[in-house]
């Protein structure tokens, strides 16, 4: 018997070979299904105010968000001993970093400041951590982040403020943008 290939017969092969070939270069997957349960509970490290807390700042509900108000005099530094403290209130030691997020002139011009520094110390008074902000040539330089910050469980940590201005400054307003991060 011999077999003779028509157009038909062409159509179809062809089509077959077509859908098998498509067919082995689809992707083959599955899904999983995962089902988080989210509670809302308190932050193991909060901020509080500190003994030089500074009028008109704000501190939220939850200790989570705070707005410092710091003056910067012309040609002179301004020191904030305590205007803010970081406080662990878990049970279980954490710890956390200082990050920068941004830095931006509101008003006047960035080479009106000199620089806006932070300083973290321990319950003794050591420095643990400098978070200094400079401007040179009318540019903020941020810093970097942090190495990690232990908390033991139920510990304050105080944080210091230095402050200023250009000598030949008058007017301007810098606000800092700049994060805690929290290891649980």
């Amino acid at each position: 018997m011999k077999f003779k290939l028509t157009k038909k017969k062409s159509l179809i092969i062809l089509l077959v070979l077509s859908s098998t070939i498509a067919f082995a270069s689809a992707a083959v997957y599955y899904s999983i299904l995962a089902q988080p349960t989210v509670n809302i509970t308190r932050a193991p490290v909060q901020f509080v105010k500190g003994s030089d807390w500074p009028a008109a700042s704000s501190l939220g509900d939850n200790g989570t968000w705070v707005g410092l108000s710091l003056a910067a005099y012309p040609n002179a530094t301004l020191t904030y001993d305590q205007p803010l403290a970081i406080k662990n209130v878990d049970t279980t030691a954490h710890s956390f970093k200082l990050t920068p997020v941004s830095v931006t002139t509101e008003t006047g011009v960035a080479s009106d400041f000199n620089f806006i520094d932070f300083t973290v110390k321990d319950n003794t008074g050591n420095t643990v951590a400098t978070f200094d902000y400079t401007q040179t040539g009318g540019v903020w330089t941020s810093p970097d982040q942090t190495s990690s910050i232990a908390l033991a469980a139920g510990t304050t940590y105080t944080v210091e403020a230095q402050t200023r201005a250009n000598p030949s400054a008058n007017t301007g307003q810098t606000s800092i943008q700049m994060s805690i991060d929290v290891t649980q």
